[in-house]
């Protein structure tokens, strides 16, 4: 084909121009790369619509690649209706062919439940096959489930493996996860120093997990000296971009007048800012503010509640303890609910959050919103006791 010829040649135009016309007759391989032209705006005006209508024309004639583009545009509604059963029958007929970025896509429908059912069996199979032929995003992800225990069983050493793997070769995210390994003892020794080296690594890559942890290490001294200036820095420069957890960090930092002088209003405001970009740590330190009439907002506890509520919903762990304090003592605006109650201490227990455990245990010792039962009520006394939790017991 002239179009790949001049293309290796470095003649981009003259090289579109053949593909376009191969494309015009109905040349699978050359209507995907027209598409891929439209939709990047590379030699053509950038084109969503034009790009989707190439795709169409090779998809149906079974390119695996252009089924690919095709699904992503649906899934992401570029160019045409937002439709993920589209996405995913499209996903399913390139992860046929053995297209790896279809079979990675194609797993994480099967994960999060787009366009099917959720099957995380079928999902962990798919990243597998992906990974055999290499796929960078999917290793990352396969690593986050043996991290997690998503799906398989929780296997750190195997998550650092596959970290590692992609770390080496310059993936950011993979560095960014190896050096929390590192620094939380994750499948490997603690290393702060080694930690450190992986978070500059992604860091000088623009990853912004990894320049917020970079700015901690330097704050703390975690891996290198404390530099509080360096650390400043790091921060300012990633809250240029607008960065919830950066905002959320920075705020925290004025809150408690760590790095910069205490300012409650300024805390509030990038509290408010990450909040706005659904930072659950953020909502419910913002809830908190609102319900004690904190750093110049007047105190509202249905602002409050909303907050909590937005926060929980996510899983955090905190906000799922307040709520559910809330609920049961029917303080903060709330009427009492116990078996609401009970639900969002359950959940937050659940994630070992250990004054739910504690309270949660008093709730099943008497029955509060739940079927009264002993064990239980000891079991998760000892799990809030294990993780440091101390009551004061009086004697009668």
């Amino acid at each position: 084909m002239l179009g790949r010829w001049y293309k290796n040649l470095n003649d981009n135009q003259r090289s579109f121009k053949f593909y376009q016309k191969a494309a015009d007759q109905g040349h699978p391989v050359a209507q995907c790369y027209v598409g891929v032209c439209y939709s990047e705006g590379e030699f053509v005006e950038k084109d969503d619509q034009k790009a989707i209508e190439f795709y169409e024309k090779a998809a149906n004639q079974g390119h695996s690649v252009a089924q690919y583009n095709l699904g992503i545009c649906y899934h992401n509604g570029t160019g045409i209706e937002q439709d993920v059963h589209k996405a995913f029958e499209l996903f399913e007929k390139a992860s046929k062919q053995r297209l790896d970025s279809a079979q990675f896509s194609l797993g994480l429908c099967y994960e999060k439940g787009f366009g099917t059912e959720k099957d995380i069996d079928k999902a962990i199979e798919l990243y597998k096959r992906a990974v055999a032929q290499g796929h960078v995003l999917a290793q990352y992800k396969l690593g986050m489930c043996y991290q997690f225990g998503i799906g398989v069983k929780k296997d750190p050493q195997q998550a650092v493996k596959l970290y590692r793997k992609i770390a080496e070769e310059g993936d950011a995210m993979a560095q960014f996860a190896l050096g929390w390994c590192y620094r939380r003892g994750i499948g490997v020794n603690k290393d702060y120093r080694k930690a450190f080296e992986l978070y500059q690594k992604a860091a000088e890559q623009g990853y912004i997990d990894a320049q917020c942890n970079l700015a901690v290490c330097h704050y703390k001294g975690i891996g290198t000296e404390r530099n509080e200036s360096k650390a400043i820095e790091l921060y300012q420069r990633v809250l240029e971009k607008g960065y919830a957890p950066a905002q959320f960090a920075f705020g925290w930092c004025y809150k408690t007048g760590t790095l910069v002088e205490k300012d409650e209003r300024k805390a509030v405001e990038l509290f408010r800012m990450a909040s706005e970009q659904g930072h659950a740590a953020a909502q419910y330190n913002l809830g908190k503010c609102y319900s004690r009439g904190f750093g110049g907002v007047n105190q509202d506890n249905q602002e409050a509640i909303k907050l909590f509520e937005a926060a929980a919903k996510q899983g955090y762990a905190k906000a799922q303890h307040k709520l559910g304090t809330c609920y049961l003592d029917g303080v903060g605006g709330v009427e009492t609910n116990y078996q609401k109650a009970v639900e969002l201490l359950q959940k937050a227990a659940e994630q070992e959050h250990a004054m739910s455990q504690h309270v949660l245990s008093w709730c099943y010792y008497y029955g509060i919103g739940v079927e009264q039962d002993h064990e239980k009520a000891i079991e998760l006394y000892d799990q809030a006791v294990r993780q440091g939790i101390v009551v004061v017991r009086e004697d009668n």
